[in-house]
C-alpha cells in the first residue's frame, strides 16, 4: 500500500473563498492513530479520526449525518463531505503522475 495525502477544506458559500485547513501525509506503517475536533463555524463540530491511511468524520452535529455514514475513506479520489458545515475531506495519491497539474483539486 502506498502513502496518501489527505486534505481537509472548509468551504464558504462562494468557491473562491474556500480555505485550506490541513493536510496529512500518511503511511500504513508509521501514521499514528489521531483524533481531533474541528469547529468549522460557531456551534458546529466535526470529530475527525485518522488511522493508518484511513480518515473519517467520526462524529458531527449535523442533522443528516451523511459524512459520518460515509465512514472511512482511504483511496485517492475519495471524498467525505459534510455539506451543512461546508467541510470537505479529500484523498490524493502522493505519487506524481506525468499528466497531473495542480496537486490539489479546489472544492
Amino acid at each position: 500500500m502506498i502513502s496518501s495525502l489527505m486534505f481537509i477544506w472548509l468551504r464558504s458559500t462562494l468557491p473562491q473563498f474556500a480555505s485550506y485547513l490541513s493536510s496529512f501525509q500518511t503511511d500504513p506503517k508509521t501514521t499514528p492513530h489521531q483524533l481531533f475536533t474541528l469547529h468549522p463555524h460557531a456551534g458546529e463540530y466535526n470529530i475527525i479520526e485518522i488511522k493508518g491511511t484511513r480518515i473519517r468524520d467520526k462524529e458531527d452535529n449535523t442533522p443528516d449525518q451523511i459524512a459520518v455514514h460515509t465512514s472511512w475513506i482511504n483511496k485517492p479520489g475519495q471524498q467525505s463531505i459534510c455539506l451543512p458545515h461546508r467541510l470537505i475531506i479529500t484523498i490524493k495519491s502522493s505519487r506524481k503522475s506525468a499528466s497531473s497539474g495542480d496537486p490539489l483539486v479546489q472544492p
